[in-house]
């Protein structure tokens, strides 16, 4: 009855010098000692170069205990900042553009008449349009106006007064959602301009800007 009491208490009081010899027992799993029969006393051993003595029982315990249950999961963490939005890419370049031509010539302008000298069809887009009407007059005092227009409406307009000979320039910018003609149309107030020779261009952009 007094060993059972005694091994226990000892076993116990050992541990904590087990913990610190077990860095230094080669068997690291395993704690072996010796226990005096009589007087009860209790020591720790190196297994592998001392044996117990006559009158010690030998005991062994192991350092770490059977593994615990696994614990309840832990609540979910909180999202992560959301990075910031990289910089928006710079437009790139249009594309090639399409081109519209018109030429004419030895046309007549009869006096207070309306004249067409120069005609497109294009499609549906933004376009700006450039042209010339060059006018030869033998009375040296026509006045002209031409007028370019857009699927009949008005666009801009053009003027110049012929001495001998003159070149009026067109130039402007129109759109044309869903296509149609452009044309140029020019009248004088004057006499009659013997002749008249027009060209016209219109190329497609990607869009106007004023």
């Amino acid at each position: 009855m007094k060993l059972r009491l005694l091994v226990p208490i000892a076993v116990a009081s050992m541990a904590l010098v087990g913990g610190v010899a077990y860095a230094t027992i080669p068997d690291a799993g395993v704690i072996h000692g010796c226990y005096a029969k009589s007087g009860g006393a209790l020591r720790v051993i190196d297994n592998t170069v001392t044996n117990c003595k006559t009158g010690e029982t030998a005991l062994q315990w192991g350092v770490q205990g059977p593994q615990g249950p696994q614990g309840p999961q832990g609540p979910q963490g909180l999202q992560g900042l959301q990075g910031i939005q990289g910089v928006q890419g710079q437009q790139g370049a249009t594309g090639p553009s399409d081109a519209y031509y018109a030429t004419t010539g030895n046309l007549g302008i009869p006096k207070n008449t309306l004249v067409q000298v120069a005609k497109l069809v294009l499609q549906a887009g933004d376009y700006a349009i450039t042209g010339t009407v060059e006018l030869l007059d033998l009375n040296n005092d026509a006045v002209v106006q031409c007028d370019t227009n857009a699927n009949g409406s008005l666009a801009f307009s053009s003027w110049g007064k012929v001495e001998s000979f003159e070149t009026i320039p067109i130039a402007g910018a129109l759109s044309l959602p869903n296509g149609g003609t452009v044309e140029v149309v020019c009248s004088t107030p004057d006499d009659n301009l013997s002749s008249v020779f027009a060209n016209l261009v219109a190329v497609k952009v990607g869009a106007l800007h004023t």
